[in-house]
């Protein structure tokens, strides 16, 4: 991507609402075909545009949302023939999605105004060290020897327990729970209600003065996060039983996940929402994890391998390879499978007819 125009630089894009064609062509070093001066407000899906909105296409399957669509602009993958038509315009970028991300980030509206020092209501350990310009806001808890790195924010009720250590710029968003000992890298971004570190998931059966109970065991270990790694909303990374949990440079995880005490996540992974991971799992680096997924414990994920949403994984899955189903397997042979089982009411069809004589069930 170019760099912008002194125009159009970061402090004048958070005001500016309004962009002509050639203006967002210029900023993404697209190629540009129809009108430059056609004036952009907004964003919006292919399918929902309407005038004065700019949309993208990355696959030739829905070049017909663009075409009987009433976008005043589209960003398009190179290699898409696609008209611009009359009083619209497309731009040509090598990719499409990224583009688009691009444009979020200069639509995008003001997040929610970050704390700036610490307010009031909020309450902070005499022992806890705060770097340079360190937000905290109202009714959050820093406990003791905690050290939160430069530009930390932490909105309302955030918590972040004794012996903690963020790295630089981390954003914890409201009601978001860090436990003791726990520790995370530069630009961590977790959503509101996550907690870090919360008791790994572990009791076993003894005998009690009213027979057979669950004793808990210990969890003495901790948390780990690397580098830029996002956590979404409610979701919830437990300490180990032993040493760490670890999760590498730049995972991101979406909603409502779970992930188990010891589990060892690799870098750049990316698990969708809703899923459940065992404890002691291991995920290799740039693997992707669809939603609903569920994972025994101690079942090994290879490197850039992917797991479809709605996978029970039972069995390890190799590296590189593209698993699905319940239980999870090769998703070439699963869907071989699915396709067997579709024709099942057909085959029995047959099966009867070849078997006039065979018992009604």
């Amino acid at each position: 991507m170019s760099e912008a125009t002194p125009a159009e630089s970061a402090a004048d894009a958070s005001a500016k609402v309004k962009w002509t064609v050639g203006e967002l062509a210029r900023r993404l070093d697209g190629e540009l075909r129809g009108p430059a001066d056609l004036v952009i407000d907004s964003l919006a899906e292919a399918s929902l545009a309407v005038a004065g909105q700019l949309t993208f296409i990355n696959d030739e399957r829905y070049v017909s949302q663009w075409t009987d669509g009433a976008a005043s602009a589209e960003l398009i993958k190179r290699g898409i023939e696609v008209e611009p038509g009359d009083k619209r315009a497309v731009v040509l970028v090598d990719d499409a999605d990224l583009g688009m991300a691009e444009m979020l980030e200069l639509f995008a509206p003001p997040l929610a105004k970050s704390p700036v020092g610490v307010h009031g209501s909020a309450r902070v350990s005499g022992s806890a060290h705060l770097g340079q310009n360190v937000g905290i806001g109202p009714g959050a808890v820093v406990g003791p020897n905690v050290h939160l790195g430069d530009g930390c924010v932490l909105h309302a009720g955030a918590v972040v327990m004794d012996d903690c250590v963020l790295g630089p710029g981390c954003v914890l968003w409201p009601n978001v729970v860090v436990r003791e000992r726990c520790r995370l890298g530069a630009r961590c971004i977790l959503h509101p209600g996550a907690v870090i570190g919360a008791d790994g998931f572990g009791y076993r059966p003894e005998k009690g003065p009213d027979g057979l109970c669950l004793r808990k065991v210990p969890q003495i270990g901790t948390v780990v996060l690397g580098d830029d790694v996002e956590v979404g909303a409610n979701s919830a990374v437990d300490r180990a039983k032993f040493a760490e949990t670890v999760v590498g440079d730049g995972c991101k995880l979406d909603n409502l996940v779970q992930i188990g005490h010891n589990c060892r996540i690799g870098k750049h992974v990316v698990i969708a929402g809703c899923c459940g991971i065992g404890g002691s799992c291991v995920i290799g680096d740039y693997a992707q994890i669809g939603g609903m997924v569920m994972m025994r414990d101690h079942m090994v994920i290879g490197a850039r391998s992917r797991v479809a949403g709605g996978a029970a994984v039972i069995e390890n899955v190799p590296e590189g390879e593209s698993w699905g189903g319940y239980p999870a397997g090769p998703i070439k042979q699963k869907l071989k499978e699915e396709l067997a089982v579709r024709r099942l009411p057909e085959l029995l069809k047959l099966a009867k007819a070849w078997l006039p004589d065979s018992p009604k069930r």
